[in-house]
């Protein structure tokens, strides 16, 4: 049994290395990896989550899954078990037991700190066939509700997130889809399947593709929070179709960016914004210095960098209302100049000048080679959840590293109000 660990997404950080909206996970064998059977059943361990009660963790639960339970065009049912002992993942002392669960207290969460949820999927290398998908989330390091508290993480949508990679979908590029890389606090916009959602599940789990009919079990839940059903190793058996299994691990990062309301400094925030986009700028270099720029890595370990020895970022002139021309230009200096002072960058940043100190640049083009700094104003246009401050998109290649683009995009929808300090 074989570890696989993918790392899809960065804190502060969205990165994408295609355009190919969804993307279906596959097995070594190139098989999609997906369901053989209609009915799959969840459970929520005991505990559930600490911040809630365990009814409202439930309710949670039930929601998320109902979100694709309700699309039509996939043949999968998924079923509520009840409430389980079981607090381990993957296939070890008990059968496959589909189980969502926390981690609270100190030292209890083993994965990096900034990641929110991560769901490990157990399947066939060779027909991809899922055998077992158990979701974890970080109640240590994050605040989650499911009622629009201020400054915390949507449980809903963080579930929802998950269950789509217990369906074998990976992360989208698609910005408004749920199955997106990246979310963050108060990302209430994203319950609901968007259709790249959609598309990916009829790709995975089609109607066409559907096993043979079999009624799924219609009993009630079993179990409680104080007397949780604890299965053993024979119960239902784990069988595959022959193949070796082993887990899948995808890693979902929610942003835990900095918020603060209802004033914000748009000089303090530039300055912190755009160490998202200029620490996507390192290039590798010697061990001590690359460890003290501490880039962000392709799964193979490889830093991200450019291969040219400059680049020079666009400002979009079109700014909202309540943040000067002025204030605009000495915070985006500020924030570079900060960062092409370390002695670990080894190119050269500069500010594209069409009079002012901007230049007009689209927003997200990958293709343009333009690395454009610009607000987003209309709420139906921002992707990225309510509670983001700005999001950096850095295109890369996923297995040598190479940036291509970059793009950051700064929440002008009204969410915050701008000030500038003295």
């Amino acid at each position: 049994m074989r570890a696989l660990i993918l790392t899809l997404g960065l804190a502060m950080c969205s990165l994408s290395h295609s355009a190919s909206a969804y993307v279906l996970e596959r097995a070594e064998s190139g098989e999609v990896v997906h369901w053989k059977t209609r009915c799959v059943t969840w459970w929520m361990e005991a505990q559930g989550c600490l911040q809630m009660t365990p009814e409202q963790t439930r309710e949670v639960l039930r929601a998320s899954f109902n979100t694709w339970d309700s699309f039509d065009a996939m043949y999968i049912d998924f079923e509520e078990g009840g409430v389980s002992c079981v607090d381990t993942v993957g296939l070890g002392e008990v059968a496959a037991h589909n189980v969502a669960l926390w981690r609270s207290g100190v030292d209890s969460w083993p994965y990096p700190a900034r990641v929110v949820g991560l769901t490990t999927l157990t399947f066939d290398t060779e027909t991809g066939e899922i055998v077992d998908a158990d979701m974890e989330f970080n109640e240590e390091d994050f605040r989650f509700s499911f009622d629009q508290e201020p400054d915390t993480y949507d449980l809903q949508q963080a579930v929802t997130h998950e269950v789509g990679h217990m369906l074998g979908l990976g992360h989208s590029s698609v910005s408004a889809s749920v199955m997106y890389e990246t979310a963050g606090p108060e990302a209430w916009n994203k319950r609901e399947l968007h259709a790249d959602d959609e598309a990916g599940v009829s790709a995975s789990h089609g109607l066409e593709d559907a096993p043979d009919p079999v009624p799924c079990g219609e009993g009630a839940p079993q179990g409680s929070p104080d007397t949780p059903i604890c299965p053993s190793g024979d119960d239902g058996g784990c069988a595959s179709s022959g193949g070796p299994t082993f887990p899948l691990t995808l890693v979902l990062l929610l942003a835990w960016l900095f918020i603060k309301r209802p004033v914000a400094s748009p000089h303090t925030h530039m300055f912190l914004l755009l160490c998202a986009l200029v620490a996507s700028l390192v290039v590798p270099a010697p061990p001590t210095l690359a460890a003290l720029c501490n880039p962000y890595r392709v799964p193979g370990g490889q830093a991200i960098f450019w291969t040219n020895d400059a680049i020079d970022i666009s400002v979009n002139p079109e700014l909202p209302e309540g943040v000067p021309p002025d204030v605009m230009r000495r915070s985006v200096a500020e924030g570079l100049a900060a960062w092409t002072e370390l002695e670990c960058m080894d190119m050269q940043v500069s500010i594209r000048d069409e009079g002012n100190g901007f230049s007009a640049c689209p927003g997200e083009v990958v293709e343009d080679t333009l690395q454009c700094i610009y607000w987003v104003e209309e709420p139906d246009a921002w992707h990225f959840g309510s509670g983001l401050i700005a999001v950096t998109l850095v295109h890369h290649n996923q297995l040598t590293g190479e940036i291509v683009d970059t793009d950051m995009a700064i929440n002008g929808t009204g969410t915050f109000t701008w000030s500038a300090p003295d």
